[in-house]
């Protein structure tokens, strides 16, 4: 089934983006998963909804947004040796210092280019996303935090946040879209793209 893009924007919001000015203290962030990955999801929309207007006339107040409220939860370097697989192994430092830059670049601009299309869609559907208890939450290092949206033509779409815990704070370290990973969706592509040119192409393509 094909969704609303901006429906899906607001459930991905936390992966594909970094929000305004600093970064939220640490000690104000909720140290249970689930509690996080609501908490984030509201301030992005509450943000959307404060600077809709000014967001329309200026990108970058949207990448700024982008910085402030999700980057500081997202596992990138996790991430990146999960999406690379076997050529993380056989990369240079150089090479995944590269990487990591590129895709974090190529995640921010998908994100910000949607939740600039899709933002008067996000507000109106942002009361229809529930998150249901979580299993199994006590004495793991690693859990999955799912939400569900009501979509507006019937059924609903299903997002997977798989948490981990570093350093004693929760990130995300992939999500699933109706059980579709995006982590693996994106290492099939990018391993096809080494295979043909190389990992320093596929890094100078995220880039461009």
């Amino acid at each position: 089934m094909r969704y609303p893009g901006g429906l899906i924007v607001l459930l991905v919001s936390l992966l594909l983006s970094p929000a305004a000015v600093g970064e939220t203290p640490p000690a104000a962030q909720p140290a249970d998963p689930r509690e996080l990955v609501m908490h984030v999801s509201n301030e992005l929309v509450d943000a959307l909804r404060d600077q809709r207007e000014a967001i329309r006339q200026d990108d970058a107040i949207a990448y700024r947004l982008a910085d402030r409220i999700v980057v500081p939860h997202i596992d990138f370097e996790r991430i990146a040796r999960w999406v690379l697989g076997k050529h993380w192994r056989s990369a240079s430092e150089a090479q995944r210092a590269a990487f990591m830059d590129g895709f974090r670049q190529h995640l921010m601009r998908t994100y910000v280019s949607s939740m600039i299309t899709y933002t008067d869609e996000i507000l109106a559907h942002a009361d229809e996303v529930s998150y249901p208890p979580l299993r199994d939450p006590n004495g793991s290092d690693q859990v999955t935090v799912r939400s569900r949206i009501s979509l507006p033509r019937g059924g609903t779409a299903q997002v997977d946040y798989t948490m981990v815990k570093t350093a004693g704070n929760w990130k995300i370290a992939d999500l699933a879209i109706d059980g579709i990973s995006l982590a693996l969706t994106y290492r099939k592509e990018f391993s096809a793209q080494i295979s043909r040119n190389g990992l320093d192409a596929l890094i100078a393509d995220l880039k461009q």
